[in-house]
């Protein structure tokens, strides 16, 4: 049985940030980093996967809150700031260091934590072995939620930004910020602003969208890269062209793909529905434990 446990990791600027380990039992074993701002204790509290991680496969698995977002200190101040960034790699060296990792990390998610598994491999941290890249873009400009060939994508912008502004209002999990959790809600509440401000601001491909984008250096990454995307999920288009420009610069890739939405793969309909944790398993399993390789042509794979 998974050994679960709750953490508050600081990094340099003095902001702690909420963690929920999930320890396996025996040895050191290499650990899986899932770094989301969906609020891990309420909103997003499901914790299946990440016993399935520990208990099936072996795996110590860290869900965490990002800076600003459910009980982390902090403000979320936009998506994918190069603070956050900075913010995991420190994160991933604490992982590494700690007595129940062997030193190796993997990262992965599925959108938002998708996203920024392809940010902090473009950072290589020397920890970071191997990540997951589900229903994710290399392009925020063209391919992500706010702008699509210049013109902007309406549906997302009523929906996703105004949403969030919502959630990142809401207050720290009492129980686990611990007794100054309402001065921290008090404070997120006055100080965040709207995401969407700063998204209209930047209607050009400018630098704001560079940041974070993986198509204006695909070399970057060096860390062996899985991405899995859905025929029927908006972020389709970038797909093959990273696969195929990973494997150009060398970088072991591997692409699996199927007619999915923006789901787990599992339930997602159409079908067929597969088992997507057994299959990032072996993936991990190939770069953080030297396991057999996973079939496919290296490097680009299919």
């Amino acid at each position: 049985m998974a050994d679960v446990r709750e953490v508050r990791i600081a990094v340099s600027d003095g902001v702690r940030l909420a963690a929920t380990l999930y320890l396996p039992e025996g040895g050191p074993q290499p650990c899986l980093l899932e770094a989301l701002p969906y609020r891990k204790d309420d909103v997003t509290c499901d914790r299946a996967e990440y016993v399935t991680f520990c208990d099936t496969y072996g795996y110590a698995v860290c869900r965490l809150d990002l800076r600003g977002t459910g009980s982390s200190d902090g403000r979320a101040t936009d998506e994918y700031p190069p603070l956050e960034q900075d913010d995991l790699v420190e994160v991933i060296a604490w992982l590494a260091g700690q007595p129940w990792c062997d030193g190796n990390v993997g990262m992965y998610g599925t959108s938002y934590s998708g996203f920024n598994s392809l940010q902090v491999a473009m950072r290589r941290p020397p920890e970071l072995k191997a990540i997951v890249a589900i229903y994710s873009t290399d392009d925020r400009y063209t391919d992500d939620v706010q702008y699509c060939g210049g013109s902007r994508r309406l549906i997302d912008l009523v929906d996703y930004c105004h949403y969030m502004t919502a959630l990142n209002a809401l207050p720290p999990v009492p129980a686990v910020y611990g007794a100054d959790w309402r001065r921290e809600w008090l404070a997120r509440f006055d100080e965040h602003e709207p995401w969407l401000l700063t998204w209209l601001e930047h209607q050009r491909a400018d630098g704001y969208w560079r940041h974070g984008s993986l198509r204006h250096d695909y070399a970057a990454i060096t860390c062996p890269t899985m991405i899995v995307a859905g025929w029927a999920d908006g972020y389709r288009n970038n797909s093959w062209r990273t696969l195929a420009a990973l494997g150009e610069a060398g970088t072991p890739a591997r692409l699996l793909v199927g007619p999915w939405a923006h789901a787990d793969p599992a339930t997602s309909a159409p079908g067929p529905r597969i088992d997507l944790l057994a299959e990032m398993a072996r993936w991990f399993d190939q770069w953080l434990h030297n396991a057999p390789a996973v079939p496919g042509p290296p490097p680009r794979g299919t």
